[in-house]
């Protein structure tokens, strides 16, 4: 048996770590169906659809600069990158998905206690389980992550999702998702993300063969706070 505690759940949303301000997410990955029943059949068929992923989360109220009402007043007008991690460690499960827009954000206020709020959101698309590639850390070098290893290589894609959370103006902060068939030796870069120099989160993707082994890369010209993590998914 390998339990999990909830405690140690991230939420990464377009680049800010909302995770000390919240204390509950919840996602839910339903998908729609159509029902295809025809004479003679002896009972209902159903036909897959769409996709119709969502995620909320309790948090406390909090005006500060980079906090939870900045983001959220910024997702009410355009969409972002959020991404739910069940850990905080190298290769911890995590959901991740793009074109995320904020649905509902009531507020409650207690005369005897903290405001809070709860965001809901929905996803464009779907989204999708993966794990931590490269865990939340300051970096102070050019460096390379530890590797993941996945059961086997995959024919169909990968999905990259980088959260930029510090990053100096001047830093042009380059990450990159490289695979090899083993970890030794051969390794070549599968993702390429756009250049940072500050708070950012960015999608990015890899169509064909993955190789079964991952690790992140990532360069700069300097380091001025330099933060991030990066959630891998394969297709």
């Amino acid at each position: 048996m390998s339990l999990k505690a909830g405690k140690n759940g991230r939420i990464y949303l377009s680049g800010y770590d909302i995770s000390g301000k919240a204390n509950r997410f919840n996602v839910a990955l339903p998908r729609e169906f159509e029902d295809v029943t025809g004479f003679g059949n002896g009972g209902h068929k159903w036909h897959p659809t769409l996709h119709n992923n969502s995620f909320g989360f309790d948090a406390f109220y909090d005006t500060a600069t980079g906090n939870i009402t900045e983001i959220m007043n910024t997702l009410r007008s355009s969409s972002g990158i959020a991404c739910l991690c069940l850990g905080s460690a190298h290769v911890d499960k995590a959901i991740a998905g793009h074109g995320v827009f904020q649905q509902d954000y009531p507020h409650e206020m207690p005369v005897d206690g903290m405001i809070k709020i709860t965001g809901d959101f929905v996803f464009s698309d779907m989204a999708l389980e993966g794990y931590i590639l490269q865990a939340k850390s300051d970096q102070t070098a050019n460096a390379t992550g530890s590797v993941a290893t996945d059961a086997a290589s995959s024919t169909d894609g990968c999905e990259g999702f980088l959260h930029v959370f510090g990053c100096g103006a001047t830093d042009n902060l380059v990450v990159k998702i490289q695979d090899s068939t083993a970890t030794a030796a051969g390794w070549a870069d599968l993702v390429t993300f756009s250049s940072a120099s500050g708070v950012t989160s960015e999608r990015a993707t890899a169509t064909g063969t993955v190789n079964k082994y991952t690790r992140v890369t990532w360069t700069a010209d300097d380091y001025n706070g330099v933060n991030f993590a990066v959630i891998f998914s394969r297709l």
